[in-house]
């Protein structure tokens, strides 16, 4: 995976919360915006 951040801000990002996040489709588009990710959430 690529994405356009450095290790240390990938490092002291916020921790992904599976019961939060995991069918949150406009949380996917925020990290898609701020990672630089294609525009497919998964």
């Amino acid at each position: 995976m690529w994405v356009d951040r450095t290790k240390d801000e990938i490092k002291n990002s916020r921790a992904f919360d599976k019961d939060r996040h995991s069918g949150d489709r406009e949380y996917h588009e925020r990290l898609e915006g701020h990672y630089g990710g294609s525009g497919t959430a998964r």
